[in-house]
């Protein structure tokens, strides 16, 4: 199965945090049959990524906050690591302060 009709499913079902969808609906919604929705939706469930609740509808399960925490923590690794090099990059691409022009030395050297 492609990857594109899952992460619909999935974004799908981020917009109904608290209610979530069953198959028809979300095969109404994204114009995808029933039977696809459900086989996604199944494969989901068995893999953690989602919850079915009282009422027989799917929720995105709580590894998405965890893995949206990684990915928050790795963004903001990144993030400083960028800055640190451009930091690295802003101290040589500072003028030599004055008096210390290592192309025009003093000429009592």
């Amino acid at each position: 199965m492609k990857a594109e009709p899952i992460v619909r499913v999935i974004e799908l079902l981020a917009a109904e945090p608290v209610d979530g969808l069953g198959p028809t609906l979300a095969g109404a919604r994204l114009n995808m049959p029933k039977t696809t929705i459900y086989r996604i939706l199944a494969e989901l469930k068995d893999l953690g990524w989602c919850d079915q609740n009282p009422s027989g509808n799917y929720v995105l399960s709580t590894r998405f906050a965890t893995l949206s925490e990684r990915i928050r923590k790795g963004l903001v690794a990144r993030g400083d690591m960028i800055v640190r090099r451009l930091g690295a990059l802003d101290s040589v691409a500072q003028p030599p302060p004055a008096g210390d022009d290592l192309a025009h030395p003093p000429s009592d050297v």
